[in-house]
């Protein structure tokens, strides 16, 4: 049996049953053991490779968040790639979504679309390979060993995310996504065919800080007056957040009209990806536990906003937010309830605090510096040439990132 004939054949036996398949992509002398839940995956290998609890994206807990929350519309993989003395010099999350290409337009295109979909519903939808699971954080779902060869590892990767693309009828594959080190370390996928693209970048908050209070000593006389307006606004609402863990029964507080509050922030957003659905969060909260902490705000005793956030080792990780937009306008809300997380994580000894890929003026204004993230992407076969003749246009490039991460470092 030919090499390529052995990934088909265990990428078919993976589509019929629930065990593992193993396969040798090519005559390089790695194989890789491909799983359709981290479940079946060889744990003590696969934790080999992370550090610690401080990399929580690729905890077994949060990959079965994922797997258990969104099982009915996104298909996940785990991915163990072992060299010639089978040991494991690579760990990946992969997975299969539906993406809505209308993301990308704008104006009368937009309405266009709108418009369409009341006749042709799935118009400007495709199916799209993903190296990374599908929520948005700012994090890669790859990691690979110091030592390893990487020319053999891109390709064993290369070799199982073409032949899922081609078995599932993808015509994108996605690597997402990548601080500037990491993508300038996979900078050999291009022979594979894929374009590196800017994505939105991260800002984040060095701590130097003993609290929120500390951290407004140090500010200006104006931008301490434009913090304490704020908190003072809120205070004047009737206002109050109650933080708390997972372990301590965050899933029993996130309700389905707490989870409204999420949606009426992904409605807003100028470009959406994923919707997670509300068991991803109460299944974060159970299977994290103490690593993942919500601040639930309150106005009385109805929860009008929160923010759900993680503490993986000397990171504090701002991930997801839901507002009352009524309530937000009247008090501030989303600026408070990061005041508040902010306050937890200098408390808590954080050394940096990853604040998220929007609001960038604020964030800016609370002192934060930006890091660019990349992304690979390859439009197999036919489409291959859109990528090539108009990646200018598709994928602008975001100067304002590399001068804002220029000035910080």
């Amino acid at each position: 049996m030919s090499s390529r004939d052995d990934v088909e054949h265990a990428l078919t036996r993976l589509g019929g049953t629930s065990q593992p398949v193993r396969g040798v992509p090519e005559a390089t002398g790695y194989t890789f053991q491909l799983s359709a839940s981290i479940d079946e995956t060889n744990l003590d290998d696969w934790n080999s490779l992370r550090d610690g609890d401080a990399d929580v994206f690729m905890a077994p807990g949060f990959i079965a968040a994922v797997e258990r929350s969104m099982g009915g519309e996104v298909k996940c993989w785990t991915l163990v790639v072992y060299d010639e003395k089978h040991s494991p010099v690579a760990t990946a999350c992969l997975s299969l979504m539906s993406i809505d290409s209308a993301i990308l337009t704008q104006g009368f295109m937009r309405r266009g679309v709108q418009a369409v979909r009341r006749v042709w519903r799935r118009c400007l939808y495709f199916d799209a390979i993903f190296l990374g699971l599908p929520v948005s954080a700012g994090q890669s779902h790859l990691r690979i060993r110091r030592d390893a060869d990487i020319r053999k590892v891109l390709a064993t990767i290369e070799t199982v995310l073409d032949r899922l693309s081609q078995r599932h009828g993808a015509w994108v594959v996605v690597l997402k996504e990548f601080t500037s080190s990491e993508s300038d370390a996979l900078d050999g996928m291009r022979r594979h065919g894929y374009l590196r693209v800017q994505s939105v970048p991260s800002n984040y908050l060095d701590v130097r800080y003993r609290d929120f209070d500390n951290f407004c000593q140090s500010r200006s006389r104006g931008a301490r007056h434009n913090l304490r307006r704020s908190i003072r606004k809120f205070n004047e609402a009737g206002l109050r957040v109650v933080q708390i863990s997972g372990g301590a029964g965050a899933d029993k507080l996130y309700t389905d009209e707490v989870h409204r509050l999420y949606e009426s922030v992904w409605d807003r957003a100028p470009s959406p990806l994923e919707k997670l659905p509300a068991e991803f969060f109460r299944q974060l909260a159970r299977n994290l536990g103490e690593q993942v902490v919500f601040s639930f705000a309150y106005l009385r005793d109805r929860i009008v906003g929160f923010g759900c956030s993680l503490c993986a080792g000397p990171n504090f990780r701002m991930l997801f937010v839901g507002l009352d937009y009524d309530v937000n306008r009247q008090s501030d809300l989303y600026f408070n309830i990061c005041y508040r997380e902010l306050d937890f994580a200098m408390r808590h000894g954080a050394q940096t605090i990853i604040m998220g890929q929007t609001a960038d003026t604020f964030k800016s204004r609370l002192r934060c510096c930006q890091r660019p993230l990349w992304f690979f992407v390859k439009l197999r076969g036919r489409f291959g040439f859109i990528l090539r003749w108009f990646a200018h246009v598709l994928f602008p490039p975001n100067p304002a990132s590399e001068s804002s991460h220029a000035a910080c470092t």
